[in-house]
């Protein structure tokens, strides 16, 4: 059976366990007509996510789910040893790439994406600085996987 993931459109977070369980082979379903705002607040959802936060995920066995990284985490232990490291040393740095990203990429990105999503309202001065502090995130994650992208973000 599916997975039901519940969000919004553009969620980043969101995208991290799909991305998760696109590289595990889980298959997740996007639940329709969810409303951000109005269905996590509704009794039923409630009763399985009592925060009401998303992006939160319906199990096969009825059990429910919230948090990106514990999505992330869930879908991507379908194929643990590839995708959440197979000793300790890697599942730590999978740990510790994953807070960074929360804390320092997404915040950055979140600034740079959100006007253009119309979440928030433009500012060219946070937006220069959420591109260029973006750029060198990417840069240092290059250097330490030693795997450079080839993304383009000056488009």
């Amino acid at each position: 059976r599916y997975k039901t993931l519940y969000t919004y459109p553009n969620n980043v977070r969101a995208a991290k366990a799909l991305i998760a369980a696109k590289y595990a082979g889980v298959e997740i379903e996007i639940a329709e007509n969810f409303t951000l705002g109005v269905t996590n607040k509704e009794a039923s959802f409630t009763e399985k996510f009592p925060l009401g936060k998303v992006p939160a995920m319906t199990l096969p066995t009825g059990e429910g789910i919230f948090e990106s990284n514990a999505i992330a985490t869930y879908a991507a232990s379908f194929n643990a040893d590839e995708l959440l490291g197979a000793n300790a040393v890697e599942r730590a740095q999978i740990v510790q790439y994953t807070q960074w990203f929360e804390n320092e990429v997404v915040p950055a990105a979140s600034v740079w994406l959100y006007p253009i999503f119309g979440y928030l309202k433009y500012n060219k001065e946070a937006h220069n600085k959420a591109v260029s502090d973006v750029k060198k995130f990417l840069e240092v994650f290059d250097k330490v996987q030693g795997n450079p992208t080839s993304v383009n973000l000056d488009g």
